[in-house]
């Protein structure tokens, strides 16, 4: 007969098949040899030909009592099942099963003295068999002496009362479990330390308002607070002080977290931080007053805003100069006022003063704007591109209001007088003109030149509008070369006729400058002397004539006769 065999619900196909159940439940804590009974066990049952307990031994080197002992553990385990001790039978269970099967593979003698002094430490209540099933599952999973787990069981009676649950007690024998706490020494140890914590905790209750019994649980967290943040009782009482009849214990600990990861942990650091956070809160509040929202929580509103606006440099004068700003121009949304603060962050102007001198730049500026509307006969708000239009004619491109004003008459009646006045300051811009008396001068050019254009067309019988480009022609023949009226409209009779006369006009007034003709008398002459161009025209085209004898004229024929015969 075989040593092993698989139960109906063990499935192998031709490989060694070690479930996740086992490997993650019971190898951590395996005692050494028992996974190697177990995994060859396995082997030998799915593919040995030999499938012996001696085989076994052989293999691993193992005696019979030591292979016989890992049995007996796997099947408390319930990995396996000892089917028959004479001949041995080994039979492995599934993990389908095995979850129902662990807990009844205990030896009542095993545990009969963790049983009876457990029971000895309720008084009030009879243990109930699947309770003790649940004590020894976490005794044998966790490798925990009985004697930790009764001193575990003591400490939770003591701290909750007689009537405190198996599932209570497992929980902090886990807790404690997962920290090393598994043997009488070093439960005796954390006991010890956690009964120290009693009095502080009771600091804590009076600082935090809290009435109630200490738990275990609060006992736990005052030692995470001291030993793994590194919070002292005294930064630990300054912040319970300040959580007062605010969430108790829960709103400590996250208050406490905000700490740590802010590496705040210096009662000082913690005042200063705690001042800090009340002068935020008391600004956060005043900002949302003035410009009229309301939020319950304002935790969010100093995150996003109030702290980033502190950070930037702006003080708390110069925030709420800002608030009753949009307060005034209708901004009713912290956004808004965000996008204002960041506005004056770029411009560099933080301070009160700073941001006072901007904004009585905007009202001057609104109200020289309403004087230009008048002057244009406009009835409107006023609108972001005219302030953008104002701010480039008197900062960047340095007019006075004067100039600007003066330049609006000459747009009054045009579709879109703003932009006309654009082009009109542009223009005096690109010449210089900055003082009312050039504006003066550059307006009689100005004019002078339409009357010479209107006298233009008529000689040439034009009939449309006079062009931007003439008018920047007749601007420079009267301006910068010099002509007279007189000089240019004799070389326009020269002009007439032609497809574009004016730029014929200007090829003339080029030609006379570059010759220094500069007069009307000059100008008759000049136009009297051939110029070079003429001249090699009308030249006449010189060569000599060859002359032929009779002879040669016969040859010739001749010649010519042959040529269309032979065709």
């Amino acid at each position: 007969m075989s040593l092993f065999g698989f139960s109906s619900d063990f499935i192998i196909d031709r490989v060694t098949t070690v479930d996740n159940m086992f490997i993650n439940e019971y190898l951590p804590g395996a005692k050494d040899g028992n996974v190697k009974v177990y995994i060859y066990g396995l082997f030998l049952a799915s593919h040995g030909n030999v499938n012996s307990v001696e085989e076994l031994m052989r293999v691993l080197g193992m005696s019979y009592e030591r292979v016989f002992e890992a049995f007996q553990d796997l099947e408390l385990s319930g990995l396996i099942e000892i089917a028959s001790q004479n001949p041995l039978e080994i039979r492995f269970t599934g993990p389908a099963s095995r979850g129902s099967q662990a807990k009844k593979r205990y030896k009542p003698e095993k545990y009969a003295e963790f049983n009876k002094a457990l029971q000895g430490l309720f008084h009030s209540r009879i243990i109930l068999p699947n309770e003790f099933l649940e004590y020894y599952d976490f005794i044998e999973k966790n490798r925990a002496a009985p004697e930790a787990l009764l001193m575990i069981a003591a400490h939770c009676i003591n701290v909750k009362g007689d009537g405190v649950g198996f599932k209570y007690v497992l929980a902090v024998a886990r807790d404690w479990a997962r920290a090393g706490v598994t043997t009488p020494e070093k439960a005796e140890e954390k006991i010890k330390e956690l009964e120290l914590l009693t009095g502080d905790v009771k600091q804590v209750f009076s600082a935090l308002g809290k009435k109630s019994p200490p738990e275990f649980s609060d006992r736990e967290m005052l030692s995470k607070w001291n030993k793994t943040w590194g919070f002292s009782m005294s930064a630990v009482l300054l912040a319970a002080k300040r959580c007062k009849n605010k969430g108790g214990m829960a709103k400590l600990d996250a208050v406490l977290e905000s700490y740590h990861k802010m590496n705040i942990h210096d009662p000082r650091e913690i005042a200063e931080y705690a001042g800090r956070r009340d002068r935020l809160y008391s600004l956060a509040a005043e900002i949302n007053k003035k410009i009229g929202v309301y939020y319950e929580s304002l935790d969010n509103v100093i995150e996003t805003y109030t702290v980033n606006w502190c950070e930037m440099g702006f003080d708390d004068d110069a925030l709420m100069t800002l608030a009753n700003y949009c307060f005034l121009k209708g901004l009713r949304r912290l956004s808004d006022m965000d996008a204002l603060v960041v506005k004056f962050y770029k411009m560099g102007r933080l301070t009160t003063n700073g941001i006072n001198q901007y904004i009585d730049g905007l009202i001057k500026d609104d109200e020289f704007i309403k004087k230009l509307y008048d002057a244009l006969n406009i009835d409107k708000l006023i609108g972001r591109a005219d302030r953008k239009f104002v701010s480039i004619w008197l900062g960047t491109w340095g007019f006075s209001e004067e100039i600007i004003l003066s330049a609006a008459a000459l747009a009054k009646d045009v579709t879109h007088p703003m932009e006309r006045i654009n082009q009109i300051l542009s223009d005096y811009k690109q010449n210089g003109i900055f003082t009312p008396e050039k504006v003066k001068d550059y307006m009689k050019a100005s004019e002078n030149a339409e009357l010479l254009l209107k006298k233009l067309y008529d000689l040439w019988e034009l009939n449309q509008f006079v062009t931007q480009a003439d008018r920047k022609n007749a601007g420079l023949w009267l301006g910068a070369w010099g002509f007279s009226e007189e000089l240019i409209l004799f070389a326009a009779e020269a002009a007439r006729g032609k497809s574009y006369p004016a730029a014929y006009l200007n090829q003339i007034l080029s030609d006379y400058k570059q010759n220094g003709i500069f007069t009307l008398e000059k100008a008759k002459e000049y136009s009297k002397t051939p110029k070079p161009s003429e001249q090699k025209k009308s030249a006449p085209r010189n060569f000599t004539q060859r002359k032929y004898s009779k002879e040669e004229l016969n040859a010739l024929f001749d010649d010519l006769d042959t040529a269309e015969s032979e065709l």
